[in-house]
């Protein structure tokens, strides 16, 4: 498993393994990317019980960490590493994990769990719920994936301790909903996500399938989420 990543290391410098020298501020702000979603989660989600306030905290924080960093740039990837049939195929497998959710709904999920009212609880109902959709399947997963496979990139095939983040903090926000040992079976899940997307930047010279097939599982959340609300409330 690798180390601490390093702030300035390039998607570009990532593919060709040419690393930025370390600073004190380039350390600090590798150390302070890892916590953000963390402390966004934890203030937004557990402290103030506003998802709003959460993925607003996690993405302001984004933003400001590429402007801190001067890595304004990576916007251009956005643009690059595009392919159709790869977006197909990677998109159909990443939505498929919500099939795979709404059929193991009544395991996973916790005890007497009221999933709408829970929703409610964070302040996603009615037209709140369905702005945070648009936000969450659109804008959501092109900044995840700037941040994680672009601002924090590592090109190497084994897992890396982004991974280990990614997986970590979505961990986090699951206790909420499900059993603790089916967060950790999560946990495995998304650290593989994340090591596939890493793979598909680097396959494709770009953030563009990645972002793609975020966008699909995003979605395929969403979707489940609607409506496992919806035959509750039957």
């Amino acid at each position: 498993m690798r180390g601490v990543p390093d702030a300035e290391h390039s998607l570009r410098s990532s593919d060709h393994d040419r690393r930025m020298p370390r600073t004190a501020t380039t350390m600090s702000l590798g150390y302070l990317a890892l916590a953000l979603p963390y402390a966004a989660v934890l203030l937004g989600l557990y402290l103030l019980r506003n998802a709003w306030a959460t993925i607003l905290l996690y993405h302001v924080g984004i933003v400001t960490l590429l402007w801190l960093s001067g890595r304004e740039g990576l916007l251009k990837a956005v643009r690059q590493g595009w392919s159709v049939p790869a977006v197909v195929v990677t998109g159909i497998m990443f939505a498929a994990g919500g099939l795979l959710l709404v059929l193991l709904w009544g395991t996973i999920s916790r005890e007497h769990a009221d999933l709408a009212g829970t929703l409610t609880s964070l302040h996603l109902s009615g037209l709140y719920w369905w702005v945070f959709v648009a936000y969450f399947v659109t804008v959501h997963p092109l900044l995840e994936e700037i941040f994680w496979r672009g601002y924090l990139p590592r090109a190497h095939r084994s897992p890396v301790v982004t991974d280990v983040a990614f997986a970590g903090y979505h961990a986090l926000v699951l206790c909420i909903f499900i059993k603790l040992p089916w967060v950790l079976v999560s946990f495995g899940v998304l650290l593989c996500a994340s090591w596939s997307w890493r793979q598909l930047v680097a396959r494709y010279a770009g953030l563009g399938v990645a972002i793609a097939s975020h966008a699909a599982a995003d979605l395929s959340v969403i979707a489940v989420a609607e409506y496992l609300i919806r035959t509750q409330s039957v």
